[in-house]
């Protein structure tokens, strides 16, 4: 799933882009984005892999960054929720089938999550 990390977050903020135009005024916003969306991916990743508690881990620091620059312009945290709701609806459609190829899971393991 990390290896493809890259194209998902690409496909996200693609999908998002037409969701919410407003939110991607420009260039640095689109790139901020993916940066965000990228690094939760693998963060959501190595949570699968390593088997982690995901209310011990931390948003990325890149998602952080992006919550402020959105805050910074004025964009309500509504309009905010909605996108990262957005980002976690497409990741989620995809990631079922992702899940039996995750090497630390076996394919009962996989089923039960």
């Amino acid at each position: 799933m990390t290896a493809t990390a890259d194209d998902l977050a690409q496909r996200a903020v693609a999908r998002m882009r037409a969701e919410c135009p407003e939110r991607y005024p420009d260039a640095q916003t689109v790139e901020e984005n993916l940066s965000s969306t990228e690094a939760s991916i693998r963060q959501l990743t190595d949570i699968m892999e390593l088997a982690k508690d995901p209310r011990r881990v931390e948003l990325p620091p890149s998602t952080l960054a992006m919550a402020r620059s959105g805050v910074q312009r004025q964009i309500p945290a509504t309009k905010l929720m909605r996108f990262y709701r957005l980002g976690q609806e497409y990741v989620w459609q995809w990631a079922p089938a992702m899940l039996p190829t995750l090497p630390g899971l076996t394919r009962p393991r996989a089923t039960e999550l």
